[in-house]
Parts: C-alpha cells; structure tokens; sequence
C-alpha cells in the first residue's frame, strides 16, 4: 500500500511540524491522532496529514475533548466494567478515540479508531504501524506500544461502542422511535431479546447513577458509604426487579 506519509509518534524528535498553534481543539472528525509533545504541550496529526503543536497539555486537550462531546466519565466507568478494562477511551458511538496503552504512559497515543484501514506489528521498527484513512488519503502511524496490550485495548473500545450503540437503540424502541427488537448478545429469541435490551438499559443506567451518588459521597464524607446506605439505594433505584442475579454482560 501507498502511503502518502509515515510517522513514527514513538520518536517524536524526527518529526517535521507544520506550525505551533494556539485554540485547536481535536476533535473526532478533524484529526487522527494526538500524543504529549512535552508536559505543557500536544502533537497532533490531523485529518489533512499536518503536523500541529498544540500549546495546551494532553490532559488538557483530552478533558475539553470529553467536555465538547459530552462523553462523562461515569459513563466510560460503567461501560469499561463490562468489557474489564481498565484502560479507558473517550466512545462515543461509532466514534472512538483510544489510548495505545495507559493513560500513566509516557509514550501514550490517543488515536481516532474509525479512520483504521488495517494494523499489524513491525518487529524490525519495534513499533505498532497503523494504516488510517481520512476517506482520500492514507498515512501510516507507528506507536510504541505492546502489540497484544494495543489489541486488547481496542477490542474493549470496539465493545464499549457496540453496548453503546444497542443501548440507544433499546431506548428508542421503549419511547416508540423503533419497533425491531434489539439484538442483544447471548438472546435466543425476539422476546428474550427485548426482555434482555430492557435489562441492559435499566442495568446501564442504575450504575451509572450508583457510580454518581457514590463519588458524591465519597467527596463529602471522606469514605465509601456503608452496606446500609447501599441497601437503600438499591432499594430506591428498585434495581433488583428489574436485573437477574446471573445476568452478565
């Protein structure tokens, strides 16, 4: 495959940036990939092929990120514990932008997961090659990550979207906006799949609401609250009505 550019974001020293930028905000549908260019800086690869330095930090591009798509971090927690993984996204759908590898990760690569066109492991450069598609062009990405950790961290991501995804559609056909049932893994039939889509829902929203009211008191009180506390808000959310104990997604 022709390329029309290679780079190697696991050695950022050999880059030729295009300009240093202030106010760009990264988005899903205007770059491909963003990674630290110093602590108080960030490397962006856009959709064009440019090279840009952002002056604002990772963290800071990443946070405003999450903010301008209103991805919040409850949610993520949520739907990262059904696929167990620790290493989080920011997914919104069909949009994903995935870490290489942990967030802690000097060498960390955050990369817009819908532009993939193929990925695969050079031994000779030490590097995961990623080929992305901006729809005209293709560039080569190559990251300093582990090839099975990378893989398995977008798998997870690939997850989180598919759950996404059928919990909105499950949505949809409780306000009447759908009438096919939604085909949730593991259902047998049209009945069990919506029996099993309702749970889902119900499930998806009781602990991200958990996940809420648990922070909040954790911040106030200093502490995780206790059986009793627990017991009550399960009680109030009626959570156990709705899901089955040997239910797992």
């Amino acid at each position: 495959m022709l390329y029309k550019e290679v780079f190697d974001f696991g050695d950022i020293a050999t880059l030729e940036v295009t300009r240093e930028v202030e106010g760009f905000q990264p988005r899903f549908d205007n770059c491909l990939a963003l990674t630290a260019y110093d602590d108080q800086r960030t490397l962006v690869l856009t959709l064009a092929g440019q090279l840009l330095v952002v002056k604002t930090s990772l963290a800071a591009c990443l946070r405003e990120f999450s903010q301008y798509y209103q991805i919040h971090g409850y949610e993520m927690d949520v739907y990262y514990a059904l696929v167990h993984c620790q290493t989080q996204g920011l997914i919104a759908g069909h949009y994903r932008l995935v870490p290489s590898q942990g967030a802690s990760n000097p060498h960390v690569v955050y990369y817009n997961a819908h532009f993939i066109d193929s990925k695969s492991y050079s031994k000779e450069r030490q590097r995961v090659l990623l080929t992305l598609n901006n729809g005209h062009d293709s560039f080569q990405l190559c990251i300093d990550a582990c090839y099975s950790s990378f893989v398995r961290i977008l798998a997870a991501a690939e997850l989180v979207s598919k759950y996404q995804l059928q919990n909105i559609e499950a949505e949809m056909r409780r306000l009447g906006m759908r009438k096919e049932p939604v085909a949730i893994q593991g259902s047998q039939d049209v009945f069990q799949c919506q029996r099993d889509a309702d749970q889902f829902h119900t499930h998806l929203q009781s602990m991200m609401i958990v996940g809420i009211i648990t922070a909040a008191f954790e911040n106030s009180y200093g502490q995780k609250p206790d059986a009793i506390f627990n017991r009550s808000l399960a009680s109030i959310l009626n959570y156990s009505k709705f899901i089955k104990k040997d239910k797992k997604w």
